[in-house]
């Protein structure tokens, strides 16, 4: 861990609800960042609390006046990060890739491309890429359209929330989003892991977000499930065959009918979909209710700002 220009090792971290940082439980023991890493990552599952305490091993030796970003796992898997705030799972890939690659790799694994929605969750991305690489671009999930305006690969949400670099988007031809490197030369430092427009063919990282379940019942449910509990495909909600039916992302611009993914528009008991079965009009999709491993989670914002006192 880095503060005020020095190297501080060891430390250990304590989580819970007391503002007496270091009477609250301990997440695991002394812990080591090498020389050589940027970033350390501290598994402290299914532990919440209101403060983290950072604090130097030996007497009288407490961390002050640096930031703690506090990502936790919850019920995510495959090198993902869960982030209380979306309630959605995150993977930065240092991996190189053209865009459309990109996307592809994320769906392949029932996810898409992130999408930083406002700040707190550009924060996340930004620190799960630095994680990853800190001299890389990483393409994150937003296009531009035909009339210039971008949106979010989920759909098209219009893009809400901003953090362009100066003088970006410079328009022209260039169709796709990165983020700039945190650790570059040619980069003035307020510009670094803003947003810059880029052409889609470039090759970058890129980090991939998924929604691992339903909250109550699913109306809010953005993932990329597209099968039914009976293992059924679902039809595309553009499309009207087999089934015709009334349920179009024209007729309800905000539930999110995009693809065939499982949703719930109607006011169901769960996520939906029309099948591709002509016999077997819809069904219900095998997407888990959040249940109390999340709501564990949800007193606890992202990258909650910790100062302890000397």
């Amino acid at each position: 861990m880095d503060c005020c220009s020095e190297r501080l090792n060891p430390f250990n971290i304590h989580i819970g609800d007391s503002d007496q940082v270091s009477e609250n439980p301990r997440c695991g023991g002394d812990h080591q960042i090498l020389v050589t890493k940027p970033t350390v990552s501290i598994p402290c599952r299914w532990m919440a609390g209101r403060y983290v305490g950072v604090h130097l091993t030996g007497p009288s030796r407490i961390l002050t006046l640096c930031e703690v970003q506090v990502i936790t796992v919850g019920e995510c898997s495959n090198g993902y990060w869960h982030l209380p705030h979306t309630r959605r799972c995150y993977r930065a890939y240092d991996t190189e890739s053209e865009y459309d690659q990109a996307l592809a790799t994320c769906r392949e694994e029932g996810s898409t491309l992130a999408m930083p929605g406002d700040s707190a969750t550009n924060d996340f991305l930004v620190a799960l890429k630095n994680a990853a690489d800190t001299t890389k671009v990483f393409y994150f999930g937003m296009t531009r359209s035909d009339d210039g305006t971008w949106t979010y690969a989920r759909g098209s949400q219009p893009m809400e929330w901003e953090n362009w670099a100066d003088g970006q988007p410079s328009g022209g031809k260039e169709r796709c989003a990165v983020y700039f490197p945190d650790n570059s030369g040619d980069l003035s430092f307020n510009n670094r892991n803003k947003w810059n427009d880029v052409g889609c063919k470039i090759d970058a990282g890129f980090i991939c977000e998924f929604e691992p379940c339903q909250v109550g019942n699913g109306a809010s449910y953005r993932g990329t499930v597209s099968v039914t509990r009976t293992g059924k495909t679902c039809q595309r909600w553009d499309r009207l065959f087999p089934h015709v039916h009334d349920k179009t992302p024209h007729n309800y611009p905000s539930s999110g009918l995009e693809e065939n993914y499982c949703r719930n528009p109607d006011g169901e008991h769960g996520v939906w979909c029309f099948t591709t079965n002509p016999s077997v009009r819809w069904e219900l999709c095998e997407v888990p209710v959040c249940g109390e491993a999340f709501k564990l989670f949800s007193t606890s914002s992202f990258a909650e700002k910790v100062t302890s006192e000397c």
